[in-house]
């Protein structure tokens, strides 16, 4: 662990050295990292969300820096790192990762994407419905399998 710690603040400060503005969003990327490492180390999943919760906040400031003017990065970021704490724990556990994460990060995604301006303002404001009706499909489908299998 303690060279996975060395690595990453390495990076963190090689990296802080070639993109000006970002200093405070490698630190919380880097952060991020260490938590998500430690995850995967001790096997701890109250270790993969404030990973996935810093690296998403860090995406969101470098979002800033690089998107000037756009009010979404920030959320956008934020939405990021909870689907990839999702991403994540189903990837090194499979399907038996909880699938908390894609609510926040998805109503943080969407509400990023609807600060980007007016055109998707306007379609976000007929996919709202659809959407609803996609997830509440979706859950009716999963609780019939669940029934089918008892």
């Amino acid at each position: 662990m303690a060279g996975v710690i060395l690595v990453v603040v390495g990076i963190g400060l090689f990296a802080a050295q070639f993109v000006e503005g970002v200093d405070s969003a490698i630190w919380l990327i880097s952060l991020g990292v260490l938590f998500t490492a430690g995850y995967f180390y001790r096997h701890s999943y109250g270790l993969l969300i404030p990973g996935g919760i810093l690296f998403g906040i860090g995406l969101g400031q470098v979002g800033d820096q690089v998107f000037d003017g756009f009010d979404g990065s920030g959320s956008i970021g934020l939405g990021l790192g909870f689907v990839l704490i999702y991403l994540i724990d189903r990837l090194y556990r499979g399907s038996i990762a909880p699938w908390w994460p894609l609510i926040p990060g998805g109503i943080l995604l969407i509400t990023g994407l609807a600060n980007a301006g007016e055109p998707f303002s306007r379609i976000m404001d007929y996919a709202w419905p659809a959407i609803l009706i996609i997830i509440g499909v979706a859950i009716l489908l999963g609780v019939n399998r669940a029934r089918d299998r008892s």
